[in-house]
């Protein structure tokens, strides 16, 4: 039984099936050694031991999403087999499964289709093959996202884009330029949803600084907020300019989305539990090679004692008292004080925030409203994380 008041009625599960990765990314939140060789594969019986904690007797709306490394080189068999084993646990679950779709198989992506309740992705201007060449990955990743668009029933494709200092080299044309070229069918929608970059190589450098009580991580930041909504501002601009209308920003295009969706695993504590490929619990996918996040080891822990934890309780009250700091903003209710994990200002400049507030502002220029939403916003938005 947990002994504090946390609520789970919703609730995201994320697994990290692997480490291994078939692309290279600079500012990867895995470590590039671990993504070169560890072949650890998450264990299926750890999954029924997540069942069966309190957890989720109490969840009533769960998203379940498996990621790694890359979920394309790992053994067919074996995730078929997870697959269905997570299915059966919760039927009723929302289930995605997150690639980075560079050079998939054939079986992968009938697997991914027969599965995945929403087509799933990350990606920036920084990925290359392990030959170190971005234009060969960029082409993969056209391919297998339009076959996906062609063979799938859900036409508005989700693509979490990182905004990191490769996405702003490459530039605000040549992104559109990208994007364009992609072959959808009639009504298929590219929903390039923009987050927050994460300077990895920097904060494992440092040696992962993190906060004393919570052990939750200093991240620095690849762009400053400004940085960053600026180049999506611009992104959005020419797309109208260019009448590029199957590009969406849903964070700016629909009003009504839900505040922990508005960015990749905004929430941490209370909404996301995450599990690392060797077993490690955590609050958010991105922590799990991070020891001072741990809450325990599923493989000799029981769900609820990681999170019955001190350790927990305090990186749960350190959320509560970031989100505290934007509990006075008039977008409070629609952002929730953005990423969690993420400072509310980065270097002193206080005119944009981690919820990126200039967003709402340009909603409200444009008379975008949950009653008047924009023109070009898909009917349907797939499963939110």
């Amino acid at each position: 039984m947990l002994p504090r008041n946390y609520d789970f009625s919703k609730t995201t599960l994320t697994i990290e099936v692997s480490k291994a990765c078939n692309v290279f990314c600079e500012n990867c939140f895995l470590a590039y050694e671990n993504r070169l060789r560890d072949r650890r594969l998450f264990k299926k019986e750890w999954v029924t031991k997540l069942a069966q904690s309190s957890v989720f007797s109490q969840c009533k709306d769960l998203y379940v999403s498996i990621l790694g490394g890359e979920l394309s080189i790992v053994d067919p068999e074996y995730l078929e087999d997870l697959v269905s084993h997570i299915k059966t646990l919760w039927p009723d679950c929302s289930f995605s499964m997150v690639s980075n779709f560079f050079n998939s198989k054939p079986r992968f992506v009938d697997l991914y289709l027969k599965h995945s309740d929403v087509v799933e992705t990350t990606f920036d201007f920084g990925r290359q093959n392990l030959n170190r060449d971005r234009d060969v990955f960029l082409a993969s990743f056209r391919h297998y996202i339009e076959e996906l668009a062609r063979r799938g029933a859900d036409l508005n494709i989700d693509i979490n884009f990182v905004m990191n200092r490769q996405s702003l080299d490459y530039g605000v044309e040549a992104a559109l330029d990208y994007f364009a070229s992609f072959d959808l069918p009639e009504g298929g929608r590219l929903l390039v949803k923009f987050d927050h970059g994460i300077d990895f190589v920097t904060f494992r450098s440092q040696g992962m600084p993190h906060d004393k009580r919570s052990g939750m991580p200093l991240f620095p930041l690849d762009l400053s907020y400004a940085e960053y909504a600026a180049f999506v501002s611009e992104f959005r601009r020419r797309r109208d300019a260019r009448g590029l209308f199957k590009i969406v920003v849903p964070q700016i295009d629909i009003a009504d989305q839900r505040p922990d969706d508005r960015f990749f695993f905004t929430k941490g504590s209370g909404r996301v539990i995450s599990l690392s490929s060797d077993g490690f619990v955590t609050t958010n996918p991105v922590f799990t090679e991070i020891p001072s996040t741990f809450l325990g080891n599923i493989a000799s822990m029981t769900l609820d004692e990681c999170l019955a934890s001190d350790r927990y309780f305090r990186a749960y009250s350190r959320e509560q008292r970031r989100a505290l700091e934007c509990s006075s903003c008039e977008y409070f209710d629609r952002c929730e004080g953005g990423s969690l994990f993420l400072p509310k200002h980065v270097g002193g400049d206080t005119t944009e925030c981690a919820g990126i507030k200039s967003f709402f502002h340009l909603q409200e220029a444009e008379g975008i409203t949950k009653t008047s939403p924009n023109k070009i916003a898909p009917t349907t938005v797939g499963a939110g994380g």
